[in-house]
């Protein structure tokens, strides 16, 4: 789950913020000023917040953007540079959709960039770095979707930058938060021993080598050492920005706050092991070790699963790597089967110890549904590759991955009874379209489960049902054989809505295939077109290769089906030389 994002910057000392003066008559603000811009942006902004998605919430954020603009003109200040920044992050991530959206992003880095290099305070750095870090990799994602290969390289450029941008914060977090620490009388041995555990950790994350071409991005790092001397006991350093004007207090670091950042690192590090399958143990246990010298009892549950995920995320580069010479005896299921007993050790007890993010519960949920996928997939794939198989005779591989997808199921029923507040906005239609494909997945074991032969028309009907809620909870509209997209809400809500259509077509396909209905290829055919909701061939090809990390193969027969339905574009070179 993403980190949240920090608040934004106000003028304190200023009084002229409509938001601020008494009732009664006020005067209509001109912007002529930086402070009415500055406070006329920060309240466009929070009037966004309060609508958060919709055209009308990217409105408030667009003036928001227009206002701090105009702030700067007037004085250059961290404030100003930040707060743009940060509105530039929300409409590139939360509104706009590529290319444009890839645009804003690199704005969004650039003025985070600048802001670092406008203050002395290392809570100013702190918080900028933390957010140069989320742009970088909101930006890396985006285009690795988009162009896939052809930009490996600038992807792997930008996450690298997001890591020394979480680590650069991680270290001055750690740093504050040792040298403000008071231990109370009879801990301070207990607290030299932590602090000594720390320090180790801190300097781990520090020694890791920075590419030169990371470095440029980064900017200079000579300043950003913690100094206590520096700063007050009151969390108010740094209290002036640009010309003298004073500002309201930093977020001052805390041990809660550190192992987020670390927990941001830790989730950075699997995406570089997914994408690249490099290997990630030695440069996440130090980052796991600071968390742990830090760790709240609420958050532990959070650390826990960190450390779990870790393991599972090592074990599918594993999978991928030497999967084609699995067989039944090397028990394929099995070290996913005991990350699954681990997920259930760790969901019990959070009954004995809630934790402080409600998500906590609804991520190790769906892990855990993606843990017994991940089983009963090895299985059916394994049993599928066997010379003794025979094609619809029920087998014990057959009902072991019954068992499992049954279990994914209840897993990701669980999770989307969990009460909506605290969870991640696309949390639903992401839960339903996972729910959707273990549904299909467990109605094609009819080929080796008497269970999925006599419920595959259910089951083809359930996943079709759960994909429309997905679709649903997207705001994306379903009428007959067309699809509407609802307003355009970033790339990530945009990428799920077409791999939840994508989804439909695939149920259609597998329903048609026993004499049923084929009710998502014309969806697809809807969305097929120009412009930047179209659904195109690289959709496709990014979804195919979900689903063969996920399940091992897809057919040859198929593959011609999705290359029929939506073809490859065909090159300049190629209608030459026909």
């Amino acid at each position: 789950m993403p980190p949240k994002l920090l608040s934004k910057r106000r003028n304190r000392d200023d009084d002229s913020s409509p938001a601020r003066q008494k009732k009664g008559k006020r005067r209509e603000p001109t912007y002529d000023t930086y402070d009415e811009a500055l406070d006329g942006g920060v309240e466009m902004e929070e009037k966004g917040e309060r609508y958060r998605d919709g055209e009308k919430a990217q409105r408030f954020y667009e003036k928001a953007a227009e206002l701090y603009q105009k702030a700067m003109q007037f004085d250059e200040t961290f404030d100003a540079t930040y707060n743009l920044a940060r509105v530039q992050y929300v409409l590139a991530s939360s509104f706009l959709l590529p290319p444009s959206a890839l645009d804003i992003y690199g704005s969004s880095i650039a003025l985070y960039r600048q802001a670092l290099g406008m203050t002395d305070s290392p809570l100013l750095q702190i918080d900028a770095c933390y957010n140069i870090a989320q742009s970088c990799t909101g930006l890396a994602d985006a285009m690795e979707d988009i162009e896939g290969e052809r930009v490996a390289d600038g992807v792997a450029e930008l996450r690298d930058a997001a890591r020394v941008f979480l680590e650069r914060a991680a270290v001055m977090q750690e740093s504050w938060i040792r040298s403000h620490a008071s231990a109370p009388e009879g801990e301070e041995e207990a607290g030299a021993v932590a602090d000594a555990a720390s320090a180790t950790t801190t300097e781990a994350i520090e020694a890791e080598a920075e590419p030169a071409e990371v470095a440029e991005l980064a900017g200079p790092s000579d300043d950003m050492a913690v100094d206590s001397a520096d700063s007050d006991d009151e969390g108010e350093a740094g209290g002036e920005g640009a010309g003298g004007r004073a500002v309201f207090e930093e977020h001052v670091p805390t041990p809660s706050a550190l192992v987020d950042t670390l927990l941001a690192l830790v989730d950075l590090h699997l995406t570089v092991l997914e994408s690249t399958s490099s290997p990630a143990s030695d440069a996440i246990a130090p980052v796991l070790a600071l968390a742990a010298a830090h760790v709240a009892p609420g958050q532990q549950a959070a650390l826990d699963l960190a450390e779990i995920a870790v393991l599972l995320a090592e074990d599918r580069v594993v999978w991928r790597m030497y999967r084609a010479e699995a067989s039944a005896a090397s028990g394929a299921a099995r070290s996913v089967e005991g990350a699954a007993r681990a997920l259930d050790a760790l969901l019990a007890s959070l009954d004995v110890s809630p934790p402080d993010d409600a998500s906590v519960r609804a991520d190790i949920l769906t892990t855990l549904a993606d843990t017994h996928a991940a089983a009963a997939a090895r299985v059916a794939f394994v049993a599928r590759n066997e010379p003794e198989f025979i094609l619809g005779a029920p087998s014990p591989a057959g009902q072991q991955a019954w068992a499992h997808a049954g279990a994914a199921v209840d897993a990701l029923t669980r999770a989307l009874a969990l009460p909506a507040p605290g969870l991640p906005p696309l949390f639903k239609a992401h839960a339903l379209s996972v729910l959707s494909a273990a549904s299909l997945f467990r109605a094609r074991l009819a080929d080796m489960s008497s269970a999925a032969h006599a419920n595959a028309a259910q089951l083809l009907d359930n996943a079709h049902t759960y994909a429309a809620r997905a679709a649903a909870a997207l705001g994306w509209t379903i009428d007959g054989a067309r699809i509407e997209p609802g307003y355009p809400a970033g790339w990530d809500a945009e990428a799920l809505g077409r791999s939840v259509v994508l989804q439909l077509a695939r149920v259609g396909y597998y329903a048609a295939k026993v004499g049923g209905e084929d009710k998502g290829k014309g969806l697809v055919e809807s969305l097929k077109g120009t412009g930047p909701r179209n659904l195109g061939r690289r959709d496709v090809e990014r979804w195919l290769e979900d689903i063969e990390d996920d399940e091992g193969v897809v057919s040859a027969e198929e593959r011609a089906h999705w290359d029929a339905l939506v073809p490859a574009p065909v090159s300049p070179e190629a209608i030459l030389n026909k």
